[in-house]
């Protein structure tokens, strides 16, 4: 990462990210309660893009309250959400990713 900064771009349902020595192009489709990101990562040397990797990554999509009906049935009280990474107030319309704060009965 050069001096912290990331450098995003979307086209579509194609991400690519400049993390400073390396390059990042995902693109992800949408397969019922999943998606689907196949991500290739690329080294840079001078003004080219060098092949390094690349792998599949499938997530599983489910609703909030379809997650807390997971978790009471686990044995957990439910106390609250927060914005994952950030723990701030969720934000139900913004958010795509929630924290669960919660107990075990």
């Amino acid at each position: 990462m050069a001096n912290g900064l990331t450098i995003k771009r979307r086209k579509g349902n194609t991400q690519f990210v400049d993390y400073g020595d390396t390059v990042e192009a995902s693109h992800y489709v949408e397969e019922g309660k999943y998606l689907v990101f196949d991500e290739s990562f690329f080294e840079k040397v001078g003004q080219n893009l060098i092949y390094s990797h690349a792998h599949k990554t499938r997530i599983s999509l489910y609703e909030k309250e379809e997650l807390v009906d997971l978790l009471r049935r686990a044995g957990f009280k439910v106390l609250g959400t927060l914005r994952t990474l950030s723990f701030e107030e969720l934000n139900e319309i913004r958010d795509d990713r929630v924290t669960f704060i919660g107990i075990k009965e």
